[in-house]
């Protein structure tokens, strides 16, 4: 699975993002049906603060899942917070097509928020950038100013993202772990104000979840 996504040069890695050939040759790429496996339980508590953070939003919003792959959390989504009209988006058609058979009750659609002709005429009040910050760093701010474009007056973008609790191996140059990411979401306070952050750190868990909640600047 590395190989289609990154490259591992002599202890650094490079990104690939052959994204649609991992989702033909792996059928659970980066386990995330939670079935099994040492991320089945970082998935779990991750999600279910992710979902803490929408109901204190609040419901009967319309939602973006950006980088929902095979739609697993699209679907939680959809069943825990059933006031929120849910959508989900990837890169990857093969993804796409998969999580339309696997939760066809949902909508999703194949786009790459990472282009400058990113062009969609839906607006939603919540946008998620779920799991996708290292997939996207090369292209942060052209990916920043696309989901400004996604969104209602208001509304909020959420990035939920799992950091390494050791030594990050790629993109410290761009953003270097939670403290980084944060440092990049002040330098775009002309489109986006900082509303809430957190970082949790459990011992047992593979990674750590780091939350960030952006309002919207008109």
């Amino acid at each position: 699975m590395t190989d289609y996504i990154f490259k591992d040069l002599q202890g650094t890695l490079e990104f690939v993002g052959d994204f649609e050939s991992l989702y033909k040759n792996d059928p659970d790429p980066w386990d995330q049906s939670a079935s099994h496996g040492e991320r089945a339980s970082y998935y779990l508590h991750s999600r279910e603060r992710l979902f803490n953070k929408l109901r204190f939003l609040g419901g009967g919003t319309t939602l973006l899942d950006i980088g929902c792959g095979l739609g697993y959390t699209s679907d939680l989504l959809a069943a825990t917070l059933p006031l929120f009209e849910v959508s989900g988006a990837d890169i990857s058609k093969t993804a796409i097509d998969k999580a339309t058979s696997l939760f066809p009750h949902l909508t999703f659609f194949c786009k790459d928020i990472t282009t400058s002709d990113f062009k969609i005429t839906q607006r939603y009040d919540i946008v998620i950038l779920n799991h996708l910050l290292w997939y996207i760093l090369i292209s942060l701010h052209q990916s920043s100013l696309n989901c400004h474009s996604l969104l209602k007056s208001g509304g909020k973008l959420i990035i939920s993202q799992a950091f390494f609790k050791n030594k990050q191996r790629y993109g410290t140059d761009m953003c270097d772990g939670f403290s980084g990411l944060l440092s990049y979401c002040l330098k775009i306070s002309d489109v986006f104000e900082i509303e809430n952050d957190s970082l949790s750190s459990v011992p047992n868990l593979v990674y750590d979840h780091g939350l960030v909640v952006l309002k919207r600047k008109d």
